[in-house]
Order: structure tokens, then sequence, then C-alpha cells
């Protein structure tokens, strides 16, 4: 979850340039806040303000990664209860509890995740993390005045 964690303080970092300094501001009247109204709201401005065109490729690749890994593991982790472990199968269940029916209704899900599937995502996350920081410095570089990288 840390590895998530800096992923996501760095997503944020993004949203807080487009929104106020690269335009943002016109695509939603306020800032995003959970995990998917934050990657909408980047792949929305990404396509849409011209002043962004420069950095649409490579924003929705790392976007696409960070979707991944936020819709398969971060969201039963960051969500969830660790309810059981497999050891023979290396399998984590992790219970969470949603609504449905219009959210007069409450469910509990399960979820179940490969050892090796957290391992994998919490070192994509590692591998994602000076990706994500260069291309905020950029986005501060172009949108924020008086930034000076140090």
């Amino acid at each position: 979850m840390m590895s998530w964690n800096f992923l996501d303080s760095v997503l944020d970092c993004w949203i807080s340039v487009i929104y106020q300094t690269a335009g943002g501001k016109h695509v939603e009247a306020e800032i995003p806040w959970t995990f998917s109204q934050k990657t909408k709201f980047v792949r929305r401005c990404l396509k849409t303000i011209d002043p962004l065109h420069g950095f649409k490729e490579e924003g929705l690749e790392i976007l696409g990664t960070v979707t991944r890994i936020g819709k398969g593991t971060r969201h039963p982790l960051a969500h969830g209860a660790l309810a059981s472990y497999n050891p023979d199968g290396d399998i984590f269940s992790f219970t969470r509890t949603i609504l449905i029916d219009n959210k007069k209704m409450q469910k509990i899900t399960i979820s179940e995740i490969p050892g090796s599937q957290i391992l994998d995502d919490a070192s994509e996350c590692l591998r994602l993390a000076p990706a994500m920081t260069a291309f905020a410095y950029r986005l501060m570089e172009a949108f924020v005045p008086d930034y000076e990288p140090e």
C-alpha cells in the first residue's frame, strides 16, 4: 500500500497543476477526490485541453497502468479487510461492503488475489514512481509560473 500511496500523491500533484493552471477548472467544477474521479479527470484533460497535447501520449500510457493497478489490487487492499489466506494457492481473500440498489442496500463482496499479483503490482508501482514524478515536474515547468526545478 505504501507504494500505491506514493503514486496517489503524485497523481494529486498532476491534478493540482492541471486543475489550477492548465485549464482543468473548465473541465470540472470541483477538484476530483476519489480514484475513479481522478483518473477520469486527468484522462479527459489530457484529451481535451490543447496546452496539454504534448503530455497526452505519455500521460495516458502512465494513467493506463495506474488504472489497471488501481482496479486490480489497490481497491481490495485499500478498502477491504483481509479475511483469509490460502497458503496452498498463495491466495489472499479480502472482504468489503459495497452499496447496491441505488445505495439502498449493502452487499459483502470477496476479492481473491494471488500473492504474486500483489507483489507484481507493488513492483509496478515502484517502477512507475520515477516516471510519474518526472511527468509531474514537466507539468510544473510548463504550467506553474516561477517554478524552478531543484
